[in-house]
């Protein structure tokens, strides 16, 4: 996905705080930030003299705001511009980075600029699945039409790029079977056929419900990548804990 089509999707929010670099309207922030919280953080090297590794506090494709050494601080001015490298995972992504915001006396945001390096796709996949997971939301029960032959009960939670993931629960309130449906892929989990995962054939992602079977092509094995990504989105989703602890067990990355 590209950076112009993720700031589309992801939306808009502001830094709170801080001193912002004087600029136009249409040069301010317009995507939305992840905040970080993960062990091992994820971390910045500013590429100035004897300098500590920066904590990333939130991060988007465009931008980040970081928590550095005090010393280090001090010594940054709102217009500066310098460059560093994230560690995220195995790869070390190079920025070309400008302070826009002083905020409070160890922290700064930074705008990433161009030229964007090759190596900056992995940050954005990195963010793609946590902003579709967090952007999931319940579609009211009462609005969902029931199969009059079919005893179980439907929740429907949907986001944003046509993310949706599907809960059928039995009588007794038992969760027998899930599928999540994100970026034209599919995982799906029941108590018959286990863990699949798949590609949809044919044009448009989703239905009115669930994607039926005859338009899914499933995979000879579960996908390891596919799983991992499902996985990473799951955490991140605000959903009911019962459908969400449920599918996390189901998933299992070799």
């Amino acid at each position: 996905m590209s950076l112009k089509k993720l700031f589309g999707i992801f939306g808009s929010s502001d830094d709170a705080g801080g001193t912002p670099e004087p600029s136009t309207p249409a040069e301010k922030r317009r995507e939305s930030r992840l905040d970080v919280g993960e062990t091992p953080p994820l971390v910045v090297t500013l590429n100035l003299a004897a300098t500590k590794p920066a904590q990333v506090v939130n991060v988007s494709a465009r931008g980040l705001r970081l928590k550095l050494d005090g010393t280090l601080r001090a010594a940054l001015s709102v217009g500066q511009d310098l460059t560093g490298t994230l560690a995220l995972d195995d790869t070390d992504i190079p920025l070309n980075l400008r302070v826009i915001r002083l905020i409070g006396d160890v922290e700064a945001g930074f705008r990433i600029r161009p030229p964007f390096p090759k190596e900056l796709e992995r940050l954005e996949r990195y963010l793609e699945p946590r902003f579709l997971g967090r952007s999931l939301r319940e579609i009211d029960p009462a609005k969902l039409q029931r199969d009059p032959g079919d005893s179980r009960t439907m929740r429907w939670f949907q986001g944003l790029n046509d993310t949706n993931l599907f809960s059928w629960e039995d009588a007794g309130g038992a969760v027998v079977q899930l599928q999540l449906v994100f970026l034209e892929r599919v995982v799906e989990w029941s108590g018959t056929s286990g863990t699949r995962t798949g590609r949809i054939r044919g044009e448009g992602a989703t239905l009115p419900g669930w994607v039926k079977a005859d338009l899914l092509e499933f995979d000879a094995a579960a996908d390891a990548d596919v799983l991992h990504e499902a996985r990473v989105l799951l955490e991140n989703a605000g959903i009911a804990s019962k459908i969400k602890e449920t599918f996390l067990s189901k998933i299992y990355v070799r």
